[in-house]
């Protein structure tokens, strides 16, 4: 039986073939790449332990990125914005004091995605969903959408 694909989550799925990368992978499905992309394309293949290291006849879905999809929910009734992410914590504190010359309230979280260490800026804490939705609407995700 074929794999399926969910459609509303996923846009496609990658068979992975010799010499690939999900640098390649990223630009080719999206038409850009940055490690914001690389990030999330993980986080939706758990299978994926390194981002450097991709075998050939591996499957990974390639998700169908919506803004909404940068909220997230702490289960504590906040919100915030996953605005980006980096392997560099320098490309991280550039983010943040950027964000932060437009009176953002930013914050870095450190942390590891199997074996890649990724520095994830985020923006505020909202304490409604239609106050981060507010937000996500005036930020500039340019680079991601």
């Amino acid at each position: 039986k074929k794999d399926e694909v969910d459609e509303k989550i996923f846009l496609t799925q990658q068979v992975i073939i010799p010499d690939e990368t999900l640098w390649i992978i990223t630009k080719k499905t999206y038409g850009r790449v940055n490690p914001t992309l690389i990030d999330l394309i993980q986080m939706a293949n758990p299978e994926i332990k390194n981002i450097n290291r991709l075998f050939a006849g591996q499957k990974i879905n390639l998700p169908k990125f919506k803004k909404e999809d940068l909220i997230v929910d702490d289960g504590g009734g906040n919100y915030k914005i996953h605005y980006s992410s980096f392997y560099s914590m320098d490309d991280a504190n550039r983010c943040l004091r950027y964000l932060k010359r437009k009176n953002k309230k930013a914050f870095i979280v450190d942390t590891y995605q199997h074996e890649n260490r990724v520095y994830r800026v985020y923006c505020g804490v909202f304490n409604s969903r239609d106050e981060v939705q507010k937000e996500l609407e005036i930020l500039n995700l340019g680079f991601l959408f």
